[in-house]
């Protein structure tokens, strides 16, 4: 029962992201707002990974199950398949693959601004990959904090 429920808090920033990308899309939600709710849920997914050290016995199995749907299923695989599907011109699968990472864009740009500054040009794929990472990490400190506090 423990692990579905971490699944659930995996699976969680789809349809959190789900939701963000619908806000922007028919608000038209941009700036301050959008910088706030992506720091928002860099907060949420550090008190997921904070849960989760109740759920599982060690670190490494609480970052493998809360983050298994951005890092396998879904977010990467795809997001490969659909930029060299893009490349070749054959079909384009739509923003389906981003939604794990897109509140956490802001913070991404954010983390490339200030430490990655002698790249020279802007590549999509290096950003999500960022994303991903700090998802990982952000999670992996709630774990550790929550483990420190205990």
């Amino acid at each position: 029962m423990k692990r579905l429920k971490l699944l659930a808090f995996a699976f969680s920033p789809f349809l959190i992201n789900y939701c963000f990308h619908l806000a922007v899309q028919n608000n038209e939600w941009i700036g301050k707002g959008l910088t706030l709710s992506s720091f928002f849920f860099a907060a949420y997914w550090l008190f997921v990974g904070y849960k989760s050290a109740t759920y599982t016995r060690t670190a490494k199995e609480s970052v493998l199950i809360g983050n298994i749907f951005a890092l396998v299923s879904v977010s990467m695989l795809l997001l490969r398949l659909d930029t060299w599907l893009m490349t070749q011109g054959i079909v384009y699968l739509g923003s389906g693959p981003q939604f794990f990472f897109f509140p956490m864009l802001r913070v991404t740009q954010f983390v490339e601004r200030t430490f990655l500054f002698f790249l020279n040009r802007h590549v999509p794929f290096f950003t999500f990959i960022l994303s991903c990472i700090l998802m990982i990490v952000i999670y992996y400190l709630g774990y550790r904090l929550r483990k420190k506090l205990s």
